[in-house]
């Protein structure tokens, strides 16, 4: 038979669930035969679940057959301290708990906690039905608040019902002169640890054996052979790490380490950092003289934290010289274009590259890596040009950006959350962390100026002044002009500019051209392993291009303006109501599609998960966007926006009258109303004068047809005379007395009414 003092024994098996899952005594009421079990989250913070009835005769006749009653494993070593340890190591711990115990009180069993040290819980806080309301008294008693009561309950249904349990976990943990409890302390994971934790290129936790060879390789390569730092990780990580192994006749055989063994570069430059700021390996390098004279202040290069072609990508936007005009109309101005460049850092390779109208933005950049990250044949096709312009792109391991869009949130989660990647940021002010793309720019500035509407950045000259001022008045360039202009500058950068000054050793071994294409083709061939792989079209096109959610209609999914359809999406359309077709109200069919880059009339959808297709324009929606490029098509849409406000603003504009003008408005309609109804009565007497005109026409034909006999009979059975104009024959008498009394007893039928008034307006203002 159970007892008080066996209420919070661990549980295991039988009625209570599976092997493995841990159960705690929490309550014993044998008068009403129940007890109630709370279940256990074991882990590095044990948590217990809402605690449940069983019923204790079953639970009494499966103890120790079938419920197993387990050590206890769950609760902290120093909750069975005794008190006197416990003033001696956290004075202020006892305090803590003794109000605790006093914020509980009304929900445990005051004398069973001064017989036995032990706080059990009443009935009324372990029953489901009455254990908030017993929580609240006990928090509006207390003075605590509701969660503070829970977080204290929760402890012991945790831990047990020990009045340790409630100490302050906090007063315990580590801190100064406490020894830690496990290994060394790990750094924040990179990329590659992110994915997975045990990835070639996840790093290791540095020690005194990594740091030897970190200072061997900076001795004997960085200073000794004056490498760059990616050179002399390159170096270190071929010829210093490695293991040899016996042969069986005297000598060694050596073999490469694991590349997971080896720390990572973002390591290995953390490690310069701290030598260069105690002043270490950079001065032997350089020499005491030419140090002091020209390499103080600039100790480094921005090539030198790079790890060869497509390790970095330095990403920066600029506004370009040139005064652009709509694709649709010659006439409209579109202003400047802002351009993004991704640059290759350690090759000079241009392999991104974005247009745009719209500024400086974070879908600009993201739009900007796509295109980077994946083959441009699509891009070149649609703009006309031969598929060599540009063969360049790959992913790389980070970004540098500068303090502008690229630094947003947006781009962090993009960027370096889903893809994995780094991601680097210049200081304010500083434009030489990022020189590289810097210089680009002002190159891709001066080869822009021969074009027409273009100018010159510098203002100095009246020629130059004057191209300035004139640059809107000779604007004749589209952005798809800018686009291929802005290529073949991509083309002759890539393939003809000399950076023979990077060639490294293995680079002229293997007789590579010191021409930026070549040098990131070679980088991109060396790749091995891990580095080789990369996410897929689909997967980069979901992870950074803009995604919209659209219902799909009978004919397709619209889409500014138009409509985009393909037989597969009609077929999940018509698949989709033929599974609904039952429903009282037809949910309609909603899929996401992503904004094509390079093509207006292509669109992505996803008809199988992590599969993107291709989501074409009909011939109809097509017929507008020719040669257009997707800012193109969103600034005719705008375009469209202004000319329709503009056409409603123009039918909208009206003239206010004063009340003065308007009384005079209002008097000259009374009168030309008065005039028309004098009209109407003269030509209403005309017309009766000419029914009786025919009616004694009408009498003498018949006269002379029928004779005179004939016709004084029927006069007389009809009393019809055509003598007496005043009293009309019998056969007109109807017709006659109601147009009688309807010109005896006129009244204007119209009176000055909205129209009249418009129709005085119109004659007196000429609208």
């Amino acid at each position: 038979m159970m007892e008080t003092a066996d209420v919070g024994l661990l549980l295991r098996g039988g009625m209570l669930g599976g092997k493995r899952k841990l159960h705690r005594l929490v309550g014993l009421f044998p008068e009403y035969n129940e007890a109630f079990v709370s279940e256990l989250q074991t882990g590095k913070k044990p948590k217990s679940k809402k605690p449940k009835p069983v019923a204790l005769d079953m639970l009494l006749e499966q103890l120790y057959r079938e419920v197993e009653v387990v050590d206890e494993c769950v609760r902290y070593p120093w909750m069975d301290w005794p008190d006197d340890r416990l003033a001696k190591e956290v004075p202020s711990a006892l305090t803590s708990r003794d109000v605790a115990i006093k914020g509980l009180a009304g929900l445990y069993d005051k004398t069973v906690l001064q017989e036995t040290d032990l706080l059990v819980f009443t009935r009324s806080a372990l029953l489901e039905k009455v254990r908030v309301t017993a929580i609240r008294e006990c928090a509006e008693r207390s003075g605590l608040k509701i969660r503070q009561v829970y977080k204290l309950v929760n402890r012991i249904l945790t831990f047990g019902p020990v009045v340790n349990a409630l100490l302050n976990h906090k007063k315990l943990s580590g801190g100064p002169g406490k020894k830690r409890r496990g290994g060394k302390r790990t750094g924040r994971p990179n990329a590659y640890a992110k994915r997975s934790s045990r990835h070639p290129f996840a790093g290791q936790v540095m020690s005194k054996y990594h740091v030897g060879k970190f200072r061997s390789a900076l001795t004997e390569y960085f200073v000794g052979q004056d490498l760059s730092l990616s050179a002399t990780y390159r170096q270190m990580r071929l010829n210093l790490y490695v293991q040899r192994m016996p042969d069986g006749k005297g000598g060694f055989v050596v073999h490469a380490v694991r590349p997971g063994k080896i720390p990572s570069f973002e390591q290995f430059y953390d490690y310069y950092c701290e030598c260069r700021a105690r002043g270490e390996f950079v001065n032997d390098k350089a020499g005491d003289a030419e140090y002091e004279e020209n390499r103080k202040a600039y100790v480094q290069s921005a090539r030198d934290i790079s790890d060869g072609p497509l390790d970095i990508f330095d990403v920066d936007g600029t506004g370009g010289k040139i005064e652009l005009v709509a694709t649709y109309h010659p006439d409209r101005l579109i202003g400047r274009p802002m351009v993004i460049l991704a640059v290759d850092r350690d090759s000079d390779a241009i392999v991104g590259a974005y247009v745009t109208t719209f500024g400086e933005s974070t879908e600009a950049y993201k739009k900007c890596m796509y295109i980077a990250f994946t083959s441009k044949e699509t891009l070149l096709k649609k703009l006309g040009l031969p598929l060599c312009y540009w063969i360049e792109f790959g992913q790389c391991n980070a970004m540098f950006v500068d303090q502008g869009p690229g630094k947003s949130r947006e781009i962090e989660l993009a960027f370096v959350v889903r893809l994995n990647r780094g991601r680097f940021i210049a200081p304010a002010g500083a434009p030489r962390a990022k020189a590289i793309v810097e210089g680009i720019n002002d190159k891709l500035h001066d080869w822009m100026t021969h074009v027409e509407g273009a100018y010159d950045r510098t203002n100095d000259g009246e020629r130059k002044a004057e191209r300035r001022a004139s640059a809107k008045k000779r604007a004749r360039r589209t952005r798809r002009d800018y686009w291929r202009k802005l290529i073949e500058f991509i083309y002759l950068h890539n393939t003809t500019t000399d950076v023979s000054h990077l060639l490294t050793p293995e680079m002229r071994r293997d007789r590579v051209k010191g021409f930026p294409r070549d040098i990131f083709v070679w980088g991109k061939e060396q790749r091995r392993g891990a580095e080789r792989q990369e996410r897929s079209r689909s997967e980069l096109a979901k992870l950074l291009l803009e995604c919209l959610e659209k219902k799909v209609q009978e004919d397709g999914v619209h889409l500014n303006n138009r409509t985009f359809a393909s037989s597969e999406l009609l077929r999940v359309r018509d698949d989709h109501m033929s599974r609904h077709a039952h429903w009282a109200k037809m949910p309609a069919l909603a899929i996401p599609v992503y904004l094509n880059p390079h093509d207006p009339d292509v669109i992505y959808w996803e008809p199988e998960p992590g599969e993107l297709r291709e989501l074409p324009a009909t011939n109809q929606s097509r017929k507008r966007t020719v040669d257009m490029s997707y800012d193109d098509w969103l600034d005719c849409m705008e375009a469209d926006k202004e000319n329709a406000i503009d056409a409603r603003n123009k039918l909208n504009a009206r003239t206010y009258l004063s009340k003065a003008q308007v009384d005079i408005l209002l008097t000259i309609a009374k009168n030309r109303t008065a005039a028309q109804v004098r009209a109407e009565e003269i030509r209403t007497n005309r017309a009766l004068e000419q029914m009786l005109e025919n009616a004694e026409a009408e009498a003498e034909q018949k006269q002379a047809l029928f004779g005179d006999e004939v016709v004084k009979e029927l006069a007389a059975s009809t009393s019809y005379s055509t003598t007496n104009v005043d009293a009309p024959a019998a056969g007109v008498a109807e017709l006659s007395d109601s147009d009688a009394k309807n010109v005896a007893g006129k009244k204007p039928d119209k009176e000055p009414t909205k129209d009249g008034f418009e129709e005085v307006y119109a004659e007196i203002f000429g609208e």
